[in-house]
């Protein structure tokens, strides 16, 4: 993603610049209709995720947060790209149980996001991360499970991604 939220997809093999901040999509499919749902997408050594609640802490136009009639905040949704969309140009309500995931926590490791309920089908969660450090780095496996049936889960496979040198 660059300053002006122009997206560029990632060419494998093509090492990352440090600073270079990256979209992160994790999608994730089910069968059958969940209740909790809570996917840990722990992050390599080289990634720092953007909070996008802090002060200045959005580097490109990203996804807006919703908040229902009580202030609380229901969810993110990119509103530019949403499939909520109308032709009219306006955006119609969303009851709370039709966003994907409610809510996105933030840590210095890992971005972990919650969903109370995912029907049947794929979902996504979008964050964004910057490239902090060079080198050579593993990235540990995305884990989505149901919060009362832990057994109930999946790993997404470990990888490695190789970041460029300062210049």
């Amino acid at each position: 993603v660059d300053a002006q939220g122009n997206e560029t997809p990632l060419t494998e093999g093509e090492p990352l610049k440090p600073g270079q901040v990256l979209k992160v999509t994790l999608q994730i499919t089910t069968a059958d209709d969940l209740k909790a749902v809570q996917v840990e997408d722990p992050t390599a050594a080289c990634f720092e995720p953007i909070d996008p609640k802090l002060e200045d802490a959005t580097i490109s136009p990203g996804p807006t947060p919703v908040f229902d009639d009580f202030g609380f905040g229901g969810g993110m949704i990119d509103l530019p790209d949403s499939k909520f969309h109308t032709s009219s140009g306006f955006y119609d309500w969303l009851p709370w149980w039709q966003w994907d995931f409610q809510r996105r926590e933030f840590r210095r490791d890992m971005v972990t996001c919650y969903a109370t309920y995912l029907s049947a089908g794929t979902h996504q969660c979008t964050y964004e991360a910057v490239v902090v450090s060079s080198g050579t780095f593993s990235v540990p496996p995305t884990r989505a499970f149901v919060v009362d049936q832990p057994e109930l889960m999946g790993l997404s496979p470990t990888t490695s991604v190789v970041v460029a040198e300062r210049e």
